[in-house]
Parts: C-alpha cells; structure tokens; sequence
C-alpha cells in the first residue's frame, strides 16, 4: 500500500488465528538498530519501510550492553520527538 508516497509492505490483510477473522494491522513509523562487534550501533527511525529516513546515527558504547542502552534511550528520544509533534 502506498499512501503519500510511502510504501507500506506490511499492509495487507492477514487471516488471524482467532476464529476465522482478518486483520488489516502495519506500522507507519520503523525503527531498525544493529550491533556491530567493534562496540558500534547504527540506529534509525523510518517512516514506511526504508521509504523516508527521519533521524539515524552511529553509536559507540563500551560493550554490547552499553551500545543496547545508548540505542534504547537514543530511540526513546527520536520518538518523543515524533509523538509531541503529532500531539501539536
């Protein structure tokens, strides 16, 4: 489904397991972090599925755990930013 010229690929109707129904679910914004071995984290925040970058970044943090951290709370403030926007 394309809706402004985003690309949703996710937004097709699926059969639920749940008594014979089906869902129509996707989601509009996407976050994707991935963990590299040197301690680094690339971190970024989608509208659609890779369709519009809004906020990415590379993190350095001392181990995996410190990298997961600075990504969660990395993520968690790209996404206030977006819900307070919305909320205007």
């Amino acid at each position: 489904m394309k809706i402004k010229n985003y690309e949703f690929t996710d937004a097709e109707w699926k059969k639920d397991i749940c008594g014979g129904r089906y869902d129509f679910d996707f989601g509009v914004i996407n976050v994707s972090c991935r963990y590299w071995p040197n301690n680094t984290v690339d971190v970024c925040v989608m509208i659609g599925d890779l369709e519009k970058t809004l906020y990415e970044d590379e993190l350095e943090g001392n181990s995996l755990d410190d990298c997961k951290n600075k990504a969660e709370l990395w993520v968690k403030e790209k996404v206030e930013i977006i819900i307070n926007k919305i909320e205007e």
